[in-house]
């Protein structure tokens, strides 16, 4: 009896209020993966300096075998680099940043962002080299303003903006905001379509935050350090991906969105491209070729230097050791003495970045040209502190040749820091290093 009471309450309970449906989800409210391996601003580090531990790093060879690990591990992952690829100080710029962006177009990036820095030597050599630029806020058409990269059935939409501190120089204050508003209009139109949103800065575009927080899905936003940030939530539904620059580590990240549009983080990883990361064996031929460029160049440079060589203000340690015996002695047992040795071992003594740090005023009149032409200024020697002593052994007792002693100590972290730097030797301290080379 009490069974069919109950069917007959239910029976009633249906024809009062209907048949309730099970409620679906909206398409655009379904839980997504979407998984994100990231980079930032080589500037034109090729290849890891490599002279300390801790600065070797880096370089395209490992950054090619980082990928391919990071690949692996993320199959569906959507790959994006923020730009500021070229290198725009070094002697040697144009052979590197054509080899640099050979090297990305093994890559196989998704979206590469563009930077003031990559566009310094103009548009024809970025158009030159089929890479997936992206710059939304460009005045030209000569790049996209947006990418739509598939992956599985969603959409991830990349745009990339230009520094405006830059961008006003060029076009005007007025342009940059027309093509900014219309910028935020196609962002606003991409989400509308259920794309994932992701916006690539330039570096010192923080303010840009709060204009785009709730906007976009991702922020690329290179940090200035050479270190990844962790991963931070703007809020729920915008997070910020913070790369280190000159490419000495990759980032993966992993978001899962909630079925109310929040994003969390499932996983992330910071891969270090170090000594421990073997090179991809695929692009050994062509950081061959690009040494093989570079060896060319410094020859061609050697024997135009060797046609207009002059008599030197540069006299070489050997000549200092009659008067300064007990320095040179010091001198002489340390690895100063023996610089240029080091760049031999690692077949790098063509290279102008690195020897310039090893050998007596490269590319300074009467500096070092090769060891053929100039042996006695191999090495870093007594002129690299002291600068051309020429004058002075020649008149050993006019003072105005003189450096006084009492304030080269004073002056020395000076001289030291042009080598020993925070690139070269992150961990140089003067006070701890100067007792190894002291002397009066």
């Amino acid at each position: 009896m009490k069974t069919a009471i109950n069917f007959l309450c239910m029976l009633l309970l249906l024809a009062l209020f209907g048949c309730a449906e099970p409620k679906m989800q909206s398409p655009s409210a379904k839980t997504r993966s979407v998984d994100l391996i990231y980079a930032a601003n080589i500037q034109g580090e090729l290849e890891p300096c490599g002279c300390t531990p801790d600065t070797d790093f880096g370089g395209m060879l490992r950054h090619s075998s980082g990928l391919q690990q990071l690949r692996t591990q993320f199959p569906q992952a959507v790959a994006v680099a923020a730009g500021g690829l070229l290198d725009t100080a070094a002697s040697t710029q144009k052979i590197k940043n054509e080899f640099i962006l050979q090297a990305f177009q093994h890559f196989s990036y998704d979206a590469i962002g563009m930077q003031w820095r990559d566009l310094a030597f103009g548009e024809q050599l970025l158009s030159d080299a089929p890479l997936p630029w992206v710059s939304s806020n460009y005045p030209r058409d000569a790049f996209v303003k947006s990418r739509v990269i598939q992956r599985g059935d969603h959409a991830l939409a990349v745009f990339s903006l230009l520094d405006p501190a830059g961008f006003t120089l060029m076009t005007g204050q007025q342009q940059f905001q027309q093509l900014t508003d219309a910028l935020l209009a196609q962002i606003k139109q991409s989400r509308e379509q259920g794309q994932t949103v992701l916006v690539i800065l330039s570096p010192n575009m923080q303010d840009w935050l709060a204009k785009l927080q709730d906007q976009v899905d991702f922020i690329v936003l290179p940090n200035g350090t050479e270190q990844f940030a962790e991963p931070r939530a703007l809020s729920p539904k915008t997070w910020v991906l913070q790369p280190g620059h000159r490419g000495m580590y990759l980032g993966a990240a992993q978001f899962l969105r909630a079925s109310n549009g929040d994003w969390q983080l499932q996983q992330h990883q910071i891969l270090p491209l170090s000594a421990q990361m073997a090179n991809d064996a695929q692009l050994q031929s062509w950081y061959d070729r690009y040494n093989d460029a570079l060896r060319t160049a410094y020859q061609q440079e050697v024997a135009l230097k060797k046609q207009i060589l002059t008599q030197s203000p540069f006299i070489g340690a050997q000549a200092c050791q009659g008067c300064h015996q007990a320095a040179h002695t010091i001198w002489q047992n340390s690895q100063h003495a023996h610089a240029l040795d080091k760049l031999k071992a690692v077949n790098k003594a063509f290279d102008p970045e690195c020897v310039s740090c090893h050998v007596v005023g490269l590319q300074q009149t009467g500096g070092f040209i090769d060891q053929a032409t100039t042996p006695h200024l191999a090495n870093v020697q007594c002129e690299n502190c002291h600068g051309p002593r020429r004058a002075h052994s020649e008149s050993p007792l006019d003072k105005t040749h003189h450096r006084a002693t009492a304030d080269y100590k004073s002056a020395g972290e000076n001289v030291c820091v042009s080598c020993h730097n925070a690139e070269h030797s992150p961990k140089f301290e003067f006070e701890k290093y100067w007792p190894l080379i002291q002397h009066q």
